[in-house]
């Protein structure tokens, strides 16, 4: 709602104010909050700081785009931490340190090596930590998501959860697994799922054998050998234009979102595009790309 009074205030909807209000009043569902946060996005649209003095002073995240690489890699390993433990964060640190001395040794400039070790140090964390269901439990029932459900719905009388449990079958019209409500009796059994996690990835794993996470395994695998090639590569003279496939090699993950089929179309096209990378590194490499000279640090 607060998306639809943004737009709406940008001059994006071909609708009147009173339609809007209208459609909000006869849904009959948390009417007055709908329209609060319909009315603070048509706020945030026209004077955005004063919007944003409203909500208090928390400091707002921030995002990996605003950050430096060794920011990235500290704020990955908690969340890799959290996630699954502190090896799989020493596993991570490991790589990406390889990489980054690699990049070094190879004698590449600045500017190029950051970009290379930052799209490892976002794209190799994204694909370790995958969010599966240990990791939709642990944040459903950290003490910050009750914080923020209680914030959020003031005098709430009742609270659902809509998931969809793999071991229920059914799927909506999209083709995705169909969401059930359930009610918050089901918070003990998510908050016994999120101490589960040291299952994942194990044989005693009940969701390892999902397709969807063995893909993800798979993806996790197939992005480490990437990295051994990288590093093979940069044993040997290259050129600008291969240093700069090194780097879309390493963000090709970027593109992967969502869940079900939808991660799963986005990982097949993210497969493409890596295959096409490789075989235009290969074949750089093979011909050592002679059209241009090596890029070396002054």
């Amino acid at each position: 709602m607060m998306m639809l009074g943004f737009a709406w205030q940008a001059g994006l909807l071909p609708l009147s104010h009173a339609a809007i209000e209208g459609a909000i009043a006869a849904n009959g569902v948390a009417v007055e909050t709908n329209q609060a946060a319909f009315a603070f996005g048509r706020h945030l649209a026209h004077r955005p700081d004063e919007a944003l003095a409203t909500v208090g002073p928390d400091t707002p995240a921030r995002s990996l785009a605003a950050m430096g690489i060794e920011e990235i890699r500290a704020h990955r390993e908690d969340h890799l931490t959290a996630y699954q433990g502190p090896a799989l964060a020493r596993r991570y640190r490991a790589r990406i340190e390889r990489l980054d001395e690699a990049t070094a040794r190879a004698g590449i400039e600045r500017p190029m090596r950051d970009e290379i070790t930052r799209a490892a140090a976002i794209n190799y964390a994204r694909l370790l930590a995958y969010k599966d269901e240990y990791e939709v439990a642990r944040l459903m029932t950290r003490p910050e998501a009750k914080a923020m459900r209680d914030a959020a719905f003031t005098g709430a009388r009742s609270l659902a959860f809509h998931l969809a449990p793999p071991f229920l079958a059914g799927h909506d019209a999209s083709g995705r697994a169909k969401k059930r409500a359930f009610g918050a009796w089901i918070l003990p059994f998510l908050k016994l799922l999120a101490r589960m996690k040291s299952l994942r990835g194990t044989p005693f794993d009940p969701f390892g054998p999902m397709a969807e996470r063995r893909a993800e395994r798979a993806l996790i695998a197939a992005y480490e050998a990437d990295l051994d090639l990288v590093e093979a590569a940069l044993s040997r003279p290259l050129s600008d234009t291969a240093i700069a496939i090194i780097a879309d090699l390493l963000r090709f993950p970027e593109t992967i979102r969502g869940f079900g089929p939808v991660k799963g179309e986005a990982m097949a096209k993210a497969d493409e595009q890596r295959k096409r990378l490789h075989a235009r590194l290969e074949a750089g490499l093979s011909r050592g790309m002679p059209e241009e000279s090596p890029r070396r640090a002054a």
